[in-house]
């Protein structure tokens, strides 16, 4: 089962059709034009949140409704993509800035995951070269290296795909 957040790209439309109070967030108020939504910025709070929805998934997938594993999609402009990328993570707090700060986020959602169901039931889609949503960056693909190190470093036991 693969599980993931929209982010930018989500639809306000949907969103508030299903709950009034949903908002289109991601980590920086970057705008989407296939949308036209700007998204609110995430506050610390709804970051700590999203990781354990993550959990929360994972874990509902595997132990309750019968699945292998879980593939956390953290790829194509999705919300662990945005929190990744220089372009669309402006953030000046322990999630943005420097390559550990926009992995930070990741990082803690694969923990929670690997928590939630272990490692071995767990992978990791990235897809470093993407252009999110209307911005290309050279940036993006000198930092994809040294982001998969980090990872690999911090997280070495689940499968990236």
């Amino acid at each position: 089962m693969q599980i993931w957040a929209m982010g930018r790209p989500a639809s306000a439309a949907a969103l508030k059709a299903e709950d009034p109070s949903y908002d289109v967030v991601s980590p920086s108020p970057f705008y989407f034009p296939d949308t036209d939504t700007t998204p609110r910025e995430l506050t610390l709070a709804e970051i700590k949140e999203f990781v354990a929805l993550h959990a929360e998934a994972a874990h509902n997938a595997v132990h309750l409704a019968g699945f292998d594993g879980v593939e956390i999609h953290a790829g194509n402009g999705y919300m662990i993509d945005c929190f990744l990328k220089e372009v669309a993570n402006w953030r000046k707090d322990v999630y943005g800035g420097s390559i550990e700060g926009r992995c930070r986020f990741a990082l803690e959602v694969l923990e929670a995951v690997v928590q939630a169901v272990g490692a071995e039931r767990t992978a990791f889609r990235i897809s470093p070269f993407f252009a999110s949503y209307g911005a290309y960056t050279f940036l993006v693909s000198i930092n994809a290296n040294a982001m998969l190190i980090l990872f690999h470093k911090e997280c070495p036991h689940p499968t990236m795909t």
